[in-house]
């Protein structure tokens, strides 16, 4: 399976790795130039401490966004383990003062109603070997799906809600159709591997507060859905709530 394996350059801060300004993006791995699977090779079997992993660019590539000896990667090996699963009509669900580490991402597909995240964090867990984790997980955030026209995701509120280096897209709406109603209040977002927030191009109904920080910058006062800052994907589905 070679779908979902992405490095990204880190800094090599033991107290707080993040992402490195020369990165340009996920670099995809464990493929060629063609897509075929290129497995990583494990160099001390049985011990399995030292790997050697093929990227789909070639060396010359990556040298040309950053990549060099010596630098920290972070390395996306997505895996679909749930920290919560709601599939097909799921109501009245209430999160409230929930802290997710190490997994962070949880499903609520197909015709979510009454949902609220209230004081829930998703962010990094405990040291490895005395570092940091850089992500916490390889799956990214909560993520909300309406399948159909008939099955929208409705009346979801997300206030005072961290999401911080969830491994992939910190946040994801999905497939929802007109009428749908969705609300981000007191929100932050910030270090994804991928998106600090998602909404593909047929969610609709997802609107922002002033409330909400992107990477340290307020999404709606500074106009940021307006603006192609970084890892903020299909900005024309997000809306200004109205209050």
């Amino acid at each position: 399976m070679t779908s979902g394996r992405y490095l990204r350059l880190i800094s090599n801060d033991i107290n707080n790795p993040t992402i490195l300004s020369v990165d340009k993006g996920q670099e995809p791995w464990g493929m060629d130039k063609q897509d075929n699977p290129l497995p990583p090779e494990a160099l001390d079997a049985p011990q399995n401490r030292n790997w050697r992993i093929y990227t789909k660019n070639t060396q010359a590539d990556l040298s040309r966004v950053g990549y060099k000896i010596g630098l920290w990667v972070a390395v996306k090996s997505k895996s679909y383990n749930y920290a919560y699963n709601f599939q097909g009509f799921s109501s009245n669900i209430t999160f409230n003062n929930i802290g997710f580490f190490d997994s962070t991402m949880g499903q609520m597909h197909g015709g979510a109603k009454n949902i609220t995240l209230n004081h829930v964090k998703f962010g990094r867990g405990d040291r490895v070997n005395g570092v940091v984790p850089a992500f916490a997980s390889s799956a990214g955030g909560p993520q909300f799906m309406g399948y159909t026209d008939s099955s929208p995701y409705t009346n979801i509120l997300l206030d005072y809600v961290w999401l911080e280096y969830t491994g992939d897209d910190n946040f994801s709406a999905q497939h929802a159709s007109q009428g749908s109603s969705f609300k981000l209040d007191h929100v932050t977002s910030k270090g994804a591997f991928a998106r600090l927030l998602l909404a593909t191009y047929d969610a609709y109904g997802v609107c922002l507060t002033d409330n909400v920080i992107l990477d340290n910058q307020p999404a709606v006062v500074h106009g940021a859905i307006s603006q192609d800052i970084e890892h903020f994907e299909f900005k024309k589905q997000f809306s200004v709530c109205q209050y």
